[in-house]
């Protein structure tokens, strides 16, 4: 459910709050890896734009999100030393329903990568790889715009930089900012209203990556996620996500990559803040509460953050 546009008081004062201790996040927190391989990036990136709204109106939905993820791992090079991957991600995000019951979504992101080991800091920033899909409604409940079950398919495109140099060299497969190679993705979503307040939401996708030109292919990937909302108060609501990735190994040439792939499971809290008029502040944390991943890595806390704008 959207938050009601009239935010109260307490609204706008935890806005303001907010917005600046994001931005000190932003600017102090540890970073880590994300865009691509086969352990990041777990989530629906549909409900945190849109919520459960994906079919309630045909407004344009525009969004900006910032996020810190992170792993670290043995360093291949160093077998008694750790590396650790670090990434800020900007993503720019647009969805809009050319009719009733089908809603397109694209997203463009920016990726500043570091990886960090006994030898030293290695870094790139530039675009990532943009994505397109579209939801499509097939069952709702009659009379009911909040409960309904949709089918989605996608593409991830192989437009992201995958070609970067350091020092005259391609740079690691892990510090590019695309992955040079495109991918198809598909999965169901639904959600059920409890009442005008709360709803539960639910999604499943599998992800089926392509191999680059240099041979790598990152692991394919299935996700599944549930999530609760409920309104605090007008402009205020909260919301729990539980946050699923199982993916297989990567794989570099004719050799599996020992130290990718695994299953993680995180738990997400999150809180949206209507500011002014059309715009809503999201803010969220994703902690991960069970790994067993391949080799020997790491998982780390994810701060998530965003702005929507609907039009």
């Amino acid at each position: 459910m959207n938050p009601n546009p009239r935010a109260l008081p307490l609204g706008r004062r935890l806005g303001r709050g907010l917005v600046a201790f994001v931005w000190l996040a932003l600017n102090t927190a540890p970073v880590s890896p994300a865009g691509a391989c086969s352990v990041c990036q777990c989530g629906d990136p549909t409900y945190r734009l849109l919520g459960d709204d994906v079919f309630g109106d045909r407004s344009w939905h525009l969004s900006l999100d910032m996020d810190h993820l992170g792993k670290d791992q043995i360093a291949e090079d160093f077998p008694s030393g750790r590396e650790t991957e670090n990434e800020k991600r900007l993503t720019g995000s647009a969805a809009w329903s050319p009719v009733p019951r089908v809603r397109l979504v694209g997203r463009l992101p920016v990726a500043w990568r570091s990886i960090e080991d006994p030898a030293g800091t290695q870094s790139l920033f530039g675009f990532s790889d943009p994505d397109l899909y579209a939801h499509v409604d097939v069952f709702r409940r009659e009379r009911s715009s909040a409960s309904w079950t949709a089918v989605m398919v996608g593409v991830k495109t192989a437009w992201g930089q995958s070609d970067r140099t350091l020092e005259g060299t391609r740079a690691d497969e892990h510090l590019q900012p695309g992955s040079g190679a495109a991918s198809l993705f598909a999965g169901l979503s639904g959600s059920v209203a409890g009442n005008t307040s709360s709803h539960l939401y639910a999604s499943a996708m599998g992800r089926w990556n392509g191999e680059n030109a240099h041979r790598y292919r990152y692991g394919d990937v299935v996700m599944a996620n549930l999530a609760y909302r409920r309104g605090l108060s007008r402009g205020v609501s909260a919301s729990g996500e539980l946050n699923f990735r199982a993916s297989e190994k990567d794989r570099n040439g004719d050799e599996l990559d020992p130290n990718t792939g695994g299953t993680v499971l995180y738990v997400t809290p999150k809180l949206s803040i209507r500011m002014t008029g059309p715009m809503v502040l999201r803010l969220g944390v994703q902690v991960p509460v069970y790994q067993n991943l391949f080799g020997d890595q790491n998982e780390h806390v994810n701060l998530q953050t965003g702005v929507t704008v609907t039009y």
